[in-house]
């Protein structure tokens, strides 16, 4: 029998949650197809024979276009069967028609991690019980055999950053590529650095506290304050000041203030309520 939980059904209600949230755990194929179609009733046994066969490895969800054509709309699909692979809440791979099982295995174990995605989940999970020497191990062999590998980057970035070593950890996380899922991640870690060392070459958050206090109107005052707030994850305080700034001189330090209040947008994910505020009011003190 067909295992529930491997093999389901969603609707555009519940897509998101079982199908995209759900992706962050475990690879899923989904099946867009309708009662009329005979290749759909070719394909499917087909295709969840496969899927069982993974062991869980990847999940299969159902969508019967018919029933659910916003989802289907949504993602591009204009015949069916249509398969697509979500791995991370992304797209990895998809086709359209009947196609062989050779090729169903293999489009499948396109979203199963590689040996190196398992080390750099041994390493998270290493790091959690602060076995650092290991995890920095594993990131290590992990990287030796794939050197651009992103999330191996983006991990031992963050170990470097909880050990201190900034200048190392910025190397790190400049190797993760744009257009990676890491990416965002790797630039919001790359943002907090660069809030720090501005921080610490000002002799840090107290110093900056009190010359801002000493001179309020200063914009080098505020400007290092600001920094050293980001720092600190004082994102409200922090971009106040650096509106301040854009609101007195635009072009203060070559739009610098600017700059660094779109640092913290990607901090704080350019979606963010506190985000889409100071956002909307930067763009009023520019135009």
């Amino acid at each position: 029998m067909t295992d529930e939980k491997l093999i389901f059904n969603v609707t555009d209600a519940t897509f998101v949650d079982e199908v995209l949230s759900a992706s962050e755990s475990v690879p899923i194929a989904v099946d867009f197809w309708a009662p009329w179609c005979q290749p759909c009733r070719a394909l499917s046994p087909v295709l969840e024979r496969v899927v069982e066969s993974l062991g869980g490895a990847v999940r299969l969800a159902k969508v019967d276009v018919d029933k659910n054509s916003v989802v289907a709309q949504r993602l591009g699909v204009t015949g069916v069967p249509t398969v697509k692979l979500f791995r991370n809440g992304q797209i990895v791979s998809e086709f359209v028609g009947v196609i062989p099982e050779v090729d169903i295995k293999t489009f499948l174990n396109k979203a199963l991690p590689s040996t190196e995605d398992a080390l750099v989940e041994d390493a998270i999970a290493l790091m959690a019980a602060d076995q650092v020497d290991s995890a920095r191990a594993k990131l290590e062999q992990a990287l030796e055999t794939s050197p651009s590998h992103p999330g191996a980057h983006l991990e031992k970035g963050k170990l470097l950053l909880r050990s201190g070593d900034f200048e190392e950890a910025e190397r790190e996380l400049e190797e993760v590529s744009e257009g990676t899922a890491e990416f965002d991640e790797a630039v919001r870690h790359l943002a907090g650095i660069e809030f720090d060392r501005t921080c610490r070459r000002c002799g840090g958050l107290d110093a900056a506290e009190e010359r801002h206090g000493q001179s309020p109107e200063s914009l080098d005052a505020k400007f290092e304050l600001g920094r050293c707030l980001a720092a600190e994850g004082d994102y409200r305080r922090a971009m106040d000041l650096f509106l301040s700034i854009v609101q007195a001189d635009r072009n203060y330090r070559d739009g610098a203030a600017k700059d660094d209040m779109v640092r913290v947008f990607g901090i704080l994910g350019h979606q963010s309520a506190l985000a889409r505020e100071y956002r909307s009011r930067l763009a009023s003190a520019l135009y």
